[in-house]
């Protein structure tokens, strides 16, 4: 936090508490512009930043496809097990173990929770590699029926090999989507 000291603007990302003890220290230290490289600005307390005379912008458009992309290497990385497999040649360990073995993509399961502007592209991908693809969306799209099955959030957890997630948070309503159960 101290790092704010002496700087007028501020740029945070969505893991960024800015919430009121943050907002307030921020403002002892003379910050006025509060941007965010997010679409989402829920890590922001909008009401108290704004009866603090904070000076805001987000991020008002993003490119859908660039977000799946980023998801299904994201997704790849960790169904192939490459970060584990990068992480032993680093630390120069090149010897061969049974977690270096994954299951191939078009062997596999993938989870899409939501498939809207992000979700869709992300099971296109994923179908295009050969994947079986299982969706969970309160709206369900007939464009999407074409390139994977849909179904209840108990069989998609339960069959999956990998879950993908691209629904917003909508307070009070999927807060606690992801917790215990879910895994």
């Amino acid at each position: 936090m101290k790092r704010q000291r002496g700087h007028e603007a501020v740029m945070v990302r969505a893991n960024c508490d800015c919430y009121e003890q943050n907002l307030l220290k921020m403002k002892e230290y003379g910050v006025k512009y509060l941007l965010t490289r997010t679409v989402g600005y829920n890590h922001i307390d909008l009401k108290k930043a704004h009866e603090l005379g904070f000076e805001m912008a987000y991020v008002s458009g993003y490119s859908p496809n660039a977000v799946s992309e980023l998801a299904v290497s994201m997704g790849n990385g960790l169904l192939r097990n490459l970060f584990y497999s990068a992480n032993h040649q680093q630390n120069h360990n090149f010897k061969i173990d049974d977690f270096m073995f994954a299951k191939e993509i078009r062997n596999s399961t993938i989870g899409i929770i939501g498939t809207g502007r992000i979700g869709y592209p992300a099971a296109k991908a994923w179908h295009g590699m050969g994947a079986k693809v299982l969706g969970y969306d309160i709206y369900e799209s007939d464009q999407a029926k074409s390139i994977l099955t849909y179904c209840d959030l108990k069989t998609l957890l339960k069959e999956s090999d990998l879950i993908s997630l691209h629904c917003p948070y909508i307070k009070e309503e999927n807060y606690h989507l992801v917790d215990k159960n879910f895994f």
